[in-house]
Formats: C-alpha cells, structure tokens, sequence
C-alpha cells in the first residue's frame, strides 16, 4: 500500500508540473508541446534539472536561475495539491483503475479552476477532455 501511495504522490508532482504549465500556456495560445519550458521574464530554457517538481523551486529559492525574477508561488502550490489529490483519491478507491481515472478528473477540475480563477476563461479543450 506504501508503494502505491509513493508512485501516486510522485506521479501526482509530475502531472501537477504539466498542470502549472498548462495552467500559464493555454490561455496565452502557446503550445504545450513545440515550445520548451521557459522563464516567462527573460525566455530563459529551463534545464532539465531546473523542471524537477517542488524541489527545482526550493533549491532556486523561488527564482529564475538566469534572471532572478520571482517565480509565481502557483506553481508549487499546483504541484502539491496535484501530489495531495493523487495520493487521496488512489487510497480511495477499491480498484486501480477507478482511481487513475478519477485522479485524472480531479486533477482536470483543478487545473480548470486555476485558470478560470486567473483568467476568468475555460479553455474548451479542457472542457472537451473533462466529458471524455
């Protein structure tokens, strides 16, 4: 049960990264996948390592590395939460499946909700992928 716990939590900080990106790229029409994560005040590209969840923004206090602009305090925040919901929905629930799926949908919901809240829009693709 640890075992799950710990893949569901690390899985969760991973999908909770994508989200903070998705939550900064789909109103602004960038593209999730030809463009490389970057600073948004200097176009600095991050660097594997500068990408690693939580741990990236603790040991760069909060900065960019080539800048020293603020990074936005959302993006730990949407990794834990994303961490916190995965490991709560997977011990939850009886089957694997069921909670994958329903961790994808929370996970969904929240990114949802972090752009609605910023940007008072909902991008349609999530939309879509929340009826799917």
């Amino acid at each position: 049960m640890v075992e799950l716990m710990t893949m569901a939590g690390l899985a969760g900080l991973a999908l909770g990264s994508f989200m903070a990106s998705c939550a900064y790229r789909l109103p602004r029409k960038i593209s999730l996948v030809t463009v490389r994560s970057f600073c948004p005040n200097c176009g600095h590209g991050l660097l594997w390592y500068e990408l690693i969840p939580l741990l990236s923004f603790a040991i760069q206090r909060g900065r960019c590395r080539s800048c020293a602009t603020r990074i936005s305090r959302e993006y730990p925040i949407i990794e834990g939460v994303a961490a916190v919901t995965a490991i709560h929905v997977v011990s939850g629930s009886a089957f694997q499946v069921q909670g994958v799926i329903g961790t994808i949908f929370c996970l969904l919901m929240i990114l949802i909700a972090v752009i609605d809240l910023e940007h008072f829009v909902i991008p349609n693709i999530l939309v879509v992928a929340g009826l799917v």
